[in-house]
């Protein structure tokens, strides 16, 4: 399968700091939607799985629209603040990470840092059947109708598990 480029969809791209570490999260929506449809789908997740964060507060948003390459800034209309206290730096680098395939086989993605992981170290995956949170926020992707979209476009299956745990760039960008 050919890969497809990054810009083959509307996108938003949430700023936030977590842990003291700047992340950006990005969601793609279709254009019978809007930026705001996409920022409500984004809010709706991440509030689903609000008791597995440390503090996410919100520091900006930007849109980019299908086939360009730049993002300009737009109003965040939701949350400010999601998740419970500020974390250490070093939980900077865990994330949550939903994935999805399209019926073309495209990956779709939400990733989210600042996860208070609760991995023993062999463990980096929650299953949806084990956590009420992470089955909450499947509920919510998988209504998701225009918005988190897989690259090509279309309405991913989300499977049934979110991986959990260090994201190996961030971990050592930290250090």
């Amino acid at each position: 399968m050919a890969p497809l480029p990054p810009n083959s969809t509307n996108r938003l791209f949430v700023d936030y700091e977590t842990c003291g570490v700047e992340h950006t999260s990005m969601i793609r929506w279709d254009p019978g939607n809007t930026y705001v449809d996409a920022q409500v789908e984004w809010n709706d997740v991440v509030e689903a799985v609000d008791a597995l964060l440390y503090q996410v507060t919100i520091t900006g948003c930007r849109v980019s629209l299908a086939g360009t390459d730049v993002s300009f800034p737009v109003e965040w209309v939701q949350q400010a603040t999601y998740g419970g206290g500020p974390g250490p730096r070093p939980m900077g680098a865990n994330m949550l990470n939903f994935i999805g395939r399209s019926e073309a086989g495209h990956r779709a993605a939400f990733e989210l840092f600042g996860c208070i992981n609760e991995s023993d170290g062999t463990r980096f995956r929650t299953l949806a059947a084990s956590n009420a949170d992470v089955a909450a926020a499947l509920v919510e992707l998988r209504a998701a109708e225009g918005t988190a979209l897989a690259i090509d476009g279309t309405q991913p299956v989300w499977k049934d598990y979110v991986n959990i745990g260090p994201n190996a760039y961030w971990r050592n960008k930290i250090r």
